[in-house]
């Protein structure tokens, strides 16, 4: 089994953390509070404290304590970070412009960089971003990479889209109009494979609120359908007693695997028909629009109690490219920890 470089929220800190022989082994503690964004690729940690991007070459991190800080424009709030190495080698940083209500509306707010890697020295960049992403209120929730492709979801302020640039040039090539499925609807990751575009979202209002997956078809851009997971107002006010609800995503291959809350983990193989069938994507006459709120789907896939609440996702372990384990940041009691859940094929 191949070995395998993650970062982790454990207790109040960030690990790194190394997948190796169905065993996580703590490799060391990383300069970031639980609240910081941190990702890696294996090869790179990134993350940002404070003002500064922080870059981690994980070697020299480990043998010699040496770490690059790149400081950050002062009004950025970064909401995500993405690490591209197949297509064009860089990181991206998206986020909010932070505007006081002093200043002059028409400032125009970048909201967008990215970091080339295969340079001498870290540079920030801003990305080439249409003019209608650099007003007050907007934001970029989350970067997808697929291919040749740059996937930017844009957020805040209606209407929401995906904006699609080539990697090779960052050309804007598509704008995607985005679903909306309720009240002060925010979106929050993209997640992308060879057949679909699928996204993440929330909304809040006065009767509860929701958590929503959407399905598009990658290649025509063609919305399919929605999943939804809602609840009443009731519940809004003891968020301990709110039950499963879509935290993550992670789209590997044939494999969607959602981090679920107190549901768990969930582990969707998009090749079987009956999976396909309860989300709406197997063929349909004469219908334009499918959303589902059913309960079938609870009872089905998240009904077993789960200890602690399933927050975040991502891949640890593929063999020939098939998706063995994945890594679940896990809140228990107000405290993180990481949990393994592998991938059976029978699923």
């Amino acid at each position: 089994m191949n070995t395998t470089i993650a970062v982790i929220k454990f207790g109040k800190v960030w690990r790194l953390v190394e997948y190796s022989n169905y065993e996580l082994n703590h490799l060391c503690i990383l300069p970031f509070i639980s609240e910081d964004h941190v990702i890696t690729d294996g090869e790179i940690v990134v993350g940002v404290s404070g003002s500064s991007l922080i870059i981690i070459k994980i070697n020299d991190y480990i043998q010699k304590g040496e770490l690059e800080a790149v400081e950050l424009p002062s009004d950025l709030i970064v909401h995500t970070l993405c690490i591209g190495r197949k297509r064009r080698q860089a990181i991206y940083i998206g986020g909010k412009t932070q505007v006081s209500m002093f200043e002059d509306t028409e400032k125009e707010c970048q909201s967008m960089y990215y970091i080339g890697l295969n340079t001498m020295s870290y540079e920030l960049k801003p990305f080439p971003l249409p003019d209608d992403l650099k007003k007050p209120g907007k934001a970029i929730d989350d970067v997808g990479l697929y291919m040749d492709w740059v996937y930017v979801l844009d957020d805040l302020i209606l209407p929401k889209y995906l904006y699609i640039f080539g990697v090779k040039d960052f050309e804007l090539k598509e704008v995607l109009p985005l679903e909306v499925h309720g009240t002060y609807e925010g979106y929050l990751r993209v997640v992308i494979n060879y057949k679909y575009i699928i996204m993440l979202s929330g909304t809040i209002g006065d009767g509860g609120g929701g958590r929503h997956l959407t399905f598009y078809e990658r290649e025509s851009l063609k919305y399919l359908s929605s999943l939804s997971l809602l609840w009443s107002s009731r519940d809004i006010g003891l968020m301990s007693d709110v039950g499963p609800m879509f935290n993550d995503i992670l789209l590997i291959d044939n494999y969607l695997i959602i981090a679920a809350g107190k549901g768990g983990v969930v582990k969707l193989n998009l090749d079987q028909e009956d999976v396909l069938k309860e989300l709406g994507l197997t063929s349909r006459d004469n219908i334009d629009k499918y959303h589902n709120y059913s309960d079938l789907f609870k009872k089905k896939y998240l009904s077993s109690p789960y200890i602690g609440d399933a927050q975040t996702i991502q891949c640890i372990s593929k063999e020939n490219d098939s998706l063995k384990a994945v890594l679940v940041t896990v809140s228990d009691r107000e405290v993180y920890r990481p949990e393994v859940i592998y991938i059976s094929e029978e699923i």
